[in-house]
């Protein structure tokens, strides 16, 4: 267990998150693997620690399946919101 990441039903939906922060591992994975930053950078801009950030990788590396499951849902949640508020654009 990575004692870094943490499951709060009140937080995030309870998706895994760095611990004492709102930071969830889908955000850092995505920084890394999507965008392409290192780890250092991904902490300047999330405001917390290096380590912090690998032990979200390393969480994800041991659970891909849950944070992979994770990124869908909340790309397809995005995907609906711009959907329906471009709807609404083009019904007024």
């Amino acid at each position: 267990m990575i004692e870094e990441i943490v499951k709060n039903p009140e937080i995030s939906g309870g998706r895994a998150i760095i611990k004492d922060t709102r930071i969830c591992v889908m955000d850092v994975v995505e920084a890394h693997y999507v965008l392409g930053y290192a780890p250092e950078k991904i902490a300047k801009e999330f405001g917390t620690g290096v380590s912090k950030v690998f032990s979200a990788l390393a969480y994800y590396h041991e659970h891909r399946e849950e944070i992979e499951k994770d990124i869908r849902e909340n790309k397809k949640i995005l995907l609906e919101k711009l959907h329906s508020s471009k709807l609404l654009e083009i019904t007024r």
